[in-house]
């Protein structure tokens, strides 16, 4: 081997090995429940300027989350939120106060306990915190939901209706 080989697989390692301690560095800091907020938050934020956006460019609401993604430019994964689950969008109603939510994770984030791991490494808290839920109003603003005002407050499943029966003298449609 020569020396310009060596130099290269030494410079290799010290890349590898730093890719590998900022993964680690990054798992660490997203499982603490402080961090797991924050980014939840910031999330949203990211969020209620692509609707801006949108609704700047096209003057409505994107009908699905696959068009809000696209028009914000953000990656499929950023509805996916450490702790919360994964944010759910529903276009509001078009005369909707301006409180209804448009996102909403699939579950609160948990509380915890006093005496926890909170934020930094080490970090514990003095108090309980409770869980809490983030959102963001069709106002496009996020908002701190107690998880019983979550649970009140986020838009229901819609259940698949059945296909009304044709007309008399229409045809039926194609099962």
């Amino acid at each position: 081997m020569n020396k310009a080989t060596i130099l290269a697989v030494i410079l290799l390692a010290i890349i590898a090995a730093g890719a590998l301690m900022v993964n680690r560095e990054m798992r660490d800091a997203t499982a603490r429940p402080a961090v797991q907020r924050q980014l939840s938050q910031a999330r949203l934020a990211q969020f209620a300027e692509a609707l801006r956006q949108y609704q700047g460019e096209h003057h409505t609401w994107p009908d699905t989350t696959a068009q809000l993604l696209r028009a914000g430019k953000l990656p499929a994964t950023s509805t996916m939120v450490r702790g919360a689950g994964i944010y759910r969008y529903r276009k509001p109603a078009a005369a909707g106060p301006a409180d209804t939510l448009v996102m909403w994770s699939d579950r609160p984030h948990d509380g915890v306990a006093a005496g926890e791991s909170w934020g930094g490494e080490g970090q514990v808290t003095d108090k309980a915190v409770p869980p809490t839920a983030y959102a963001l109003t069709a106002g496009l603003e996020v908002v701190a939901l107690s998880p019983e005002e979550w649970a009140k407050r986020k838009p229901t499943e819609e259940i698949a209706q059945p296909e009304p029966p044709a007309a008399p003298g229409t045809s039926a449609p194609a099962p």
